[in-house]
């Protein structure tokens, strides 16, 4: 249990809920999503995938995207999250419910901070790099190395997405077909160095980014060390 289900748990339980349970997921994308952001795999691993999940990894996807349980009844949903309720039996409840209240005493001092901005610097950054001519010219390479094995692609993402792909697959997996086109695909990008040009390009978009926005990236830390502080003190029995 971690401190913002102990707080929702106990406010449910102040308006009579004494058994009702959440159940929370992290924030963090799982590491599958950040291992392909540069439409790379081993070439062993497209082998056996093609441009698909490794089963054993998809249940990182199968994870509840919500923090609240499926099967809620109507009042513990208007208490749990406000719904627009402003007393229940007598009670008053809190904008956003149980769930506004557990997260205000988490941000309790916390300063303002936009939490999605590095997500968004990722991708201005990868923007950027896709029009560098440092960029092009092994996108150019690649290409080109993929027509000699018998592929017309102009992208890396027209492989990687490729229409053809995913109404193939099965139960059983990648098509013959897609896995070879995969592995075809990652090893031409090793050959020309893709991968290791687009990082070192895209690295530098991200470090001047760091840069320009120096102060709303400190008071995102900020943010997350005030939470830390406020959720120990939770967990310990304390009240920030």
């Amino acid at each position: 249990m971690n401190a913002r289900v102990r707080l929702v748990q106990g406010c449910m339980k102040e308006f009579g809920f004494t058994g009702f349970r959440t159940r929370e997921v992290a924030n963090d994308p799982p590491p599958l999503v950040t291992g392909r952001r540069f439409l790379y795999v081993p070439p062993a691993e497209a082998a056996r995938f093609g441009y698909g999940i490794d089963p054993a990894r998809a249940k990182d996807f199968d994870k509840p995207k919500d923090t609240l349980e499926t099967t809620v009844s109507p009042d513990e949903r208007s208490v749990l999250s406000g719904g627009g309720a402003t007393r229940y039996q007598g009670r008053t409840v809190a904008p956003g419910g149980c769930v506004g209240a557990a997260d205000g005493v988490l941000q309790k001092n916390a300063p303002k901070a936009d939490r999605l901005l590095p997500w968004q610097l990722m991708g201005q950054a990868a923007d950027l790099a896709a029009r560098d001519e440092r960029v092009k010219k092994p996108v150019a390479a690649w290409a080109a190395c993929m027509k000699g094995r018998g592929y017309d692609y102009a992208m890396p993402v027209d492989a990687w997405e490729d229409p053809r792909w995913r109404p193939a697959r099965t139960a059983a997996g990648a098509s013959a077909e897609e896995k070879k086109a995969a592995v075809a695909d990652m090893e031409c990008k090793d050959q020309v160095g893709y991968v290791e040009d687009l990082v070192s390009v895209q690295n530098s978009y991200e470090e001047d980014l760091i840069r320009q926005h120096a102060d709303e990236l400190s008071a995102i830390q900020r943010n997350r060390e005030t939470l830390k502080r406020n959720a120990d003190t939770v967990m310990n029995g304390g009240h920030p």
